[in-house]
């Protein structure tokens, strides 16, 4: 009981492995995935062929044909004698049947053995005259390509028409339409040849078979624009000595103002409901993060890995209900959860209110922290006592939903403007509110910290009572 997988090469028999001739000329039958390989007319004549090729005609998708051709070979391979099956090319380049044997093999304590071959690669590098080592070669299946522009791409199995046109709208959204591209056909065979074609043109040739593959050369830096390399590569060469005098000019504090209004012009561009004004202008924002990273690396105080890291693992330590055991069925429950992990973050003395940017306008900065403090259980309503705009609630309680964020805009107009009749500055007024509010929130923190407990665990009376300690 056995399963032994052999490679049958790229499609001479001079490139089949001495091992695997062997292994064919010592067995009674072999089971081919396919019969559809040149190397199948040269087999020793004393074997038994079977091909799984019916399987492809009756499966619905590759998944069913690959699913059933593992279950047969795994059936084959319990019997006394096993079974031989012979793949093409090398059984573990770009075989999903091979995969899929092993891994059960695995599961089942089913023995097994690879027969190495030449993989279509070989003879496709050959023809190329391409090092993948030197040139950073990604090798893809163009059922499912997935590329950086900046290094070429090996690409497999483009064995029909529709499958080169599926490739061409995958490839066109990060390779402009006259990127010249090569296919290789028949590589390594008396009739290989190699066609240059614009990648807008790819799928207008007939040459498709399952010996094609295809080449797409990297992309030089400056066309390389639909992709975060490509611009991380444009900002760099503007900071060079020989880039652009005024963005070389700019630093951390001087691209301040740059950074804000490119922020507000994206929510412009979200009221707007415009999609390509929003790629447009988070394309902007983008574009000054990157100027920010690109100083600090030349300053040696970060990198963009630094930058990247820093944040994945904060998403993933302040989720612990997608990437851990906790469970939160609910927005409330995953804003209340994050708060709880975020005080634990912090150093004794700061905060929970710290880190909200001041530099905010003062109605966000109100909104931000009255939501942080609430998610704490120091609800305004609870601490303020008598609230003066509890009629105000109650108007906008007494409106549909969908009029009640106009009713508030209207509520705030009239506020700002009774402010206007006394001469004061309803930005100020609030900021110093918002100052208030953030002393008594510390003074709530500084009473549950000296019981070791956090905020929204301290009794409600002595919230209530460290709220108002500081008052006349």
């Amino acid at each position: 009981m056995a399963i032994t997988i052999l490679g049958l090469g790229p499609g001479s028999w001079g490139q089949v492995t001495l091992q695997a001739q062997d292994a064919l000329q010592g067995a009674r039958t072999v089971y081919l995935r396919t019969s559809r390989h040149p190397t199948v007319a040269h087999l020793p004549r004393h074997l038994e062929i079977v091909s799984f090729d019916d399987i492809y005609h009756r499966a619905a998708t590759f998944e069913d044909v690959y699913t059933t051709i593992v279950d047969r070979v795994v059936l084959l391979g319990r019997r006394p004698e096993g079974v031989l099956y012979a793949v093409p090319g090398h059984p573990l380049v770009a075989e999903a049947t091979v995969r899929g044997i092993i891994e059960r093999c695995r599961a089942e304590a089913v023995p097994y053995q690879i027969i190495p071959g030449l993989s279509f690669l070989e003879p496709a590098l050959t023809a190329l005259g391409v090092d993948p080592f030197v040139e950073g070669l990604q090798v893809v299946d163009a059922l499912a390509p997935r590329l950086e522009p900046d290094r070429p791409a090996l690409v497999g199995q483009v064995y029909d028409r529709r499958t080169a046109s599926d490739l061409k709208l995958t490839l066109l959204d990060l390779y402009p339409p006259d990127h010249e591209v090569q296919l290789v056909v028949s590589a390594g065979l008396p009739d290989e040849r190699v066609q240059t074609v614009e990648l807008a043109r790819l799928d207008h040739i007939e040459v498709w078979d399952h010996l094609t593959c295809l080449f797409v050369p990297s992309l030089a830096a400056e066309r390389n624009a639909a992709t975060y390399f490509g611009l991380r590569h444009i900002v760099a060469r503007l900071r060079a000595p020989d880039g652009c005098p005024w963005d070389r000019e700019q630093t951390h504090i001087t691209l301040k103002p740059h950074i804000l209004e490119e922020t507000y012009e994206v929510l412009d561009a979200l009221d707007s409901g415009d999609p390509d004004k929003l790629a447009e202008e988070l394309g902007d924002l983008l574009m000054n993060i990157l100027m920010q990273v690109q100083i600090a690396t030349e300053a040696d105080e970060f990198t963009e890995h630094d930058m990247f890291r820093a944040i994945s693992e904060k998403l993933i330590r302040r989720h612990p209900h997608v990437f851990g055991a906790v469970i939160a069925t609910t927005a409330e429950e995953v804003l209340n959860n994050w708060e709880v992990i975020k005080s634990t973050e912090r150093a004794e003395e700061e905060s929970a209110l710290q880190g909200i940017p001041r530099a905010m306008p003062a109605l966000a900065v109100a909104r931000t922290m009255l939501a942080k403090a609430s998610r704490l259980k120091v609800a305004l309503a609870e601490v303020q006592g008598d609230n003066p705009a509890e009629p105000l609630a109650g108007a906008l309680a007494a409106v549909a939903d969908d009029q009640r964020e106009a009713m508030m805009g209207e509520l705030l107009l009239a506020l700002v403007d009774v402010g206007r009749r006394w001469d004061l500055d309803p930005e100020e007024a609030l900021r110093m509110a918002n100052r208030q509010f953030t002393e008594r929130f510390k003074r709530v923190e500084t009473a549950a910290r000296t019981q070791g407990i956090g905020v929204q665990e301290l009794d409600a009376e002595k919230r209530l009572l460290a709220w108002r300690s500081g008052e006349q």
